[in-house]
């Protein structure tokens, strides 16, 4: 065999070894989400790596209740007093779907739509509330599920400036 025959060869296994790398590193930075058991109580669609359908990702409260769960008590201009709202912070559901863009449109069930930046899930610490007092949120309480920018009790008398971004009643997230 000449040394040309014995070059080609050897260079169409280093492209065989390359391809499969880059194939196993997209396979990593991007993978499949379990698929919803139950009714789906909220999308995710646009940039995002992690998917469980075509164009996007559906999750049942099952799947929800599986990412990071905490509990935050703080002030709303639709509630009296400090209250107590549990969910996944925005930032966890972002993680999980490998989200890759800086501006995210909120979709209620009524199609009310508001766009916010990606960044205010770590800077603001927004939180995707599933339950208020304890109790799961139904459609008629703001639920299944309310955006929850945090606030204190200092500023709980002042409009709060992310009240138009604070959507209840979520149904799609589109991350742009």
């Amino acid at each position: 065999m000449t040394a040309f025959f014995k070059f080609r060869k050897l260079l169409a296994l280093a492209v065989l070894i390359c391809a499969t790398a880059s194939l196993s590193l997209a396979r990593a930075e991007s993978a499949a989400l379990d698929a919803p058991k139950g009714p789906v109580v909220l999308s995710v669609e646009g940039r995002i790596a992690n998917t469980n359908r075509a164009g996007g990702a559906d999750f049942d409260m099952e799947q929800l209740q599986a990412l990071p769960w905490v509990t935050r008590e703080t002030y709303t201009d639709w509630t009296d007093g400090a209250q107590t709202f549990e969910g996944v912070p925005l930032q966890a559901l972002l993680d999980a779907v490998g989200a890759r863009g800086d501006r995210i449109t909120a979709v209620a069930l009524n199609d009310y739509k508001v766009g916010l930046p990606a960044s205010d899930a770590k800077e603001h610490d927004v939180l995707l509330a599933i339950k208020h007092e304890g109790k799961f949120m139904r459609v008629r309480d703001k639920g299944p599920i309310w955006i929850i920018y945090p606030r204190d009790e200092a500023s709980s008398t002042l409009p709060d400036r992310h009240n138009e971004k604070m959507v209840w009643q979520l149904r799609t997230l589109v991350i742009e």
